[in-house]
Order: structure tokens, then sequence, then C-alpha cells
């Protein structure tokens, strides 16, 4: 005789069937450069304003609430960092 948790697992496995194999819903469509999700729209250029807005707010709260350095000019030649001229040895194992 099948008992509680059996029936529960059945029942559990029934939907979790039923979720992979049906399709959903259209949530994500675009038109050109336009992006629609369910009822908001933006452009790339939308995102790339929103990521170039955090990543400066994000250098400047460094800046001045972790590295406690102040003003415009300070974070400005602190973080500037040429990513092209940095090398990693992977056969030495110093943090140097």
């Amino acid at each position: 005789m099948p008992s509680l948790i059996d029936r529960i697992l059945h029942i559990r496995t029934y939907g979790i069937k039923i979720r992979y194999t049906t399709k959903g819903e259209a949530r994500v469509s675009w038109k050109g450069e336009r992006i629609y999700i369910d009822k908001i729209s933006f452009t790339i250029g939308n995102i790339r304003a929103v990521v170039h807005g955090l990543y400066e707010t994000v250098r400047e709260r460094l800046t001045n609430d972790v590295l406690f350095v102040g003003g415009e000019e300070t974070a400005t030649a602190l973080l500037k960092i040429d990513i092209y001229q940095l090398f990693d040895n992977a056969a030495e194992m110093t943090e140097d």
C-alpha cells in the first residue's frame, strides 16, 4: 500500500515533468535595438548607460569609503591601472 510520502513524491515528479515539457508563455521579445520583457522596454544603449553609471558610483564609493581617499582628482589618479601591462606567471606561487 503506497504511503503518504510515495504520493507526495509522485505528485512532485509529475509537476516537474509538466514544468520541463510544457512551453511557457513568451515574456521576452525584441524589435530592432529595443528589447521587451513583459511590459518593460529598453535598448542596449540604456543598459550600457546603467553599467557605466554603476561603475562610476562603485569607483567613487571604494575610493572614499574603503580606501579613505577623498577628492575627484585623487580617485582618478589612484585607480588608473593599465591592465594590458599586468602579467601573471602561473609557475610562481608567490603573492607579491
